[in-house]
C-alpha cells in the first residue's frame, strides 16, 4: 500500500477527529445508575438539549449523512453518526457515549479511572471541541472545568478522546471505517 495514502488517511481522521473532538476506549466503563444525575424513566433535561446542540453543531461544520443516538438510561446516551471529512472528501464514522454525572468530582474520578494510554490535549481539543462549543451554547456560558485526552491507534485508522465538560463525560471512537470504530457502550 502507498504510504502517501495511508498517511493521507490517518491525517484526515486524526482532523476528523479533532473537528468531532474526542474519542475514548471501546473498554471504557459506563456509570452505574446511581452515579446518573436522573432515573432511568426519564432523560436529564439538560443533556437532551445537549445532544440536539452537539448533532446541530457537527451538521453546521460537516455533512452528516447519519445521527442516531440511544439513551441508554436518564443521564447517558450513545450516539452513532456518519459525516463527510471535507479534507479528504472521505466518510468518517463516530461512536459516542455522553454521560452526565451528579457532581464535576464524579465526572472527574470516571476520566481519571479511565484515561490510561491517553496523552492530555486540553488546550487543543478546546479551541476546534464541538462537543465544548455546544456545552457552552446548551448551558448559556463557558464551562469551569474542561479537559480533554486522546488516543491515536493507527494500525485501526482509529482517533479515541475523552473529554470532561463540568459535569459531563464525553466519550468518542472516529474512523475511517466503520469497522474499525467499535462503540462505546
Amino acid at each position: 500500500m502507498n504510504t502517501r495514502y495511508v498517511a493521507g488517511i490517518i491525517a484526515a481522521v486524526a482532523l476528523g477527529a479533532v473537528l468531532v473532538a474526542g474519542c475514548t476506549s471501546p473498554t471504557t466503563t459506563s456509570p452505574t445508575p446511581s452515579t446518573a444525575t436522573s432515573t432511568a424513566g426519564t432523560h436529564d433535561a439538560f443533556l437532551d438539549q445537549f445532544v440536539v446542540s452537539m448533532e446541530r453543531e457537527l451538521r453546521n461544520n460537516t455533512t452528516v449523512s447519519a445521527w442516531v443516538s440511544k439513551w441508554q438510561n436518564g443521564s447517558a446516551v450513545s450516539i452513532q453518526a456518519t459525516f463527510r471529512n471535507v479534507t479528504s472528501n472521505q466518510d468518517v464514522y463516530l461512536n459516542r457515549t455522553v454521560i452526565r454525572f451528579t457532581s464535576v468530582d464524579d465526572a472527574t474520578n470516571y476520566v481519571n479511572n479511565n484515561t490510561a494510554g491517553y496523552v492530555i490535549t486540553t488546550n487543543l481539543t478546546k479551541v476546534t471541541s464541538l462537543p465544548y462549543k455546544a456545552y457552552q451554547l446548551t448551558k448559556g456560558s463557558a464551562p469551569t472545568v474542561y479537559s480533554a485526552w486522546t488516543k491515536v491507534q493507527i494500525r485501526n485508522i482509529r482517533v479515541d478522546t475523552i473529554e470532561q465538560i463540568d459535569d459531563t463525560v464525553i466519550v468518542d471512537s472516529v474512523g475511517a471505517n466503520p469497522s474499525s470504530v467499535v462503540a462505546t457502550s
